[in-house]
């Protein structure tokens, strides 16, 4: 197997975590193939830098280079653009600064990169720990990205990896988006329709959720981040003249409505399901949409199961 640093490249944003992110970069440094490593501070206020500094003199090595770049514009996608810039592998994972990789990862991901060279992404299964401690497997699918990543987000940062210039082709990141922002680029990393493989092998990246992630805990109090993301991927299928897409994301759209009324916010419960309803002109669509509302109001999940096929 050649160097994985000749190979991949992990690009970690960084804000404010100088509590963590050595947990973070440990496991990066532990891996039984070590990739080339690009750490970008984004305009901390703690002493993030100071302690990622440090940990980079530690721990760089010849097999293991590291840089340590900033980026004053504020936003994961600025953050992983100047990452992205860096990047002279034909590989590029971008990993969170609060998550862990078990030591087989890069190995795993190297291995599968040579036995499949006309591969340009690759995903795999990562185990998800709730904010209440509770561990889930959260699962790549072999078929129907567009639609899986629609609806369960499978393009999610942690989950994949692909070529540089893939991530290139596509455009990056958004910097204008502020939430859901891998959701938005996975719509587009597809359209590239990529060749893409799974690997097979157990989940060896742990996703450890926080309360003052990107996401955070609730919805309601940042609905710009989310419905922001959804305007800009409805807009992504218009142009690319995939209607059956667009209406998807509608229906992305009264779900999330209903979840702000699940949580407790009435006013832009109504005013994102009357833009919904407002986005369909079929009356018996507009009905579909209404019961998906209220179904996932009520604490109903996975409606798009039912719903999807008919819109």
């Amino acid at each position: 197997m050649a160097l994985a640093c000749n190979i991949v490249t992990i690009v970690v944003p960084v804000f404010n975590r100088s509590n963590i992110v050595v947990e973070t970069l440990d496991s990066i440094a532990c891996q039984t193939a070590l990739p080339s490593l690009i750490i970008v501070d984004n305009n901390s206020t703690d002493n993030t830098m100071s302690v990622i500094t440090e940990w980079a003199q530690e721990n760089r090595k010849k097999n293991f280079p590291i840089k340590i770049l900033s980026e004053p514009n504020q936003g994961a996608a600025q953050a992983r653009n100047r990452g992205l810039s860096e990047v002279d592998t034909p590989w590029t994972l971008f990993f969170d600064s609060d998550d862990i990789m078990l030591p087989c990862h890069i190995q795993n991901l190297v291995c599968n990169i040579e036995n499949n060279p006309k591969a340009n992404l690759i995903g795999w299964n990562v185990i998800v720990t709730s904010l209440s401690g509770k561990k889930y497997i959260k699962h790549f699918p072999r078929k129907r990205h567009m639609w899986h990543n629609i609806f369960n987000g499978i393009m999610s940062t942690q989950q994949y990896a692909a070529t540089t210039s893939l991530f290139q082709k596509c455009g990056g990141w958004n910097p204008e988006l502020t939430g859901w922002d891998d959701y938005e680029l996975g719509m587009r990393l597809l359209l590239c329709k990529p060749s893409i493989m799974y690997i097979k092998s157990k989940p060896a990246i742990e996703v450890r959720c926080q309360e003052n992630s990107i996401t955070g805990t609730s919805f309601r109090s940042s609905p710009a981040k989310w419905e922001n993301s959804l305007n800009s991927c409805q807009t992504i299928f218009q142009q690319a003249s995939m209607p059956r897409y667009a209406r998807y994301i509608n229906l992305k759209r009264a779900v999330l409505a209903a979840i702000y009324k699940k949580e407790g916010d009435t006013a832009n419960s109504k005013r994102l399901m009357a833009f919904s309803l407002s986005n369909e002109c079929s009356g018996w669509k507009k009905l579909l949409l209404h019961f998906a509302f209220n179904y996932t109001a009520c604490g109903g999940r996975g409606i798009h199961w039912l719903i999807a096929p008919l819109i």
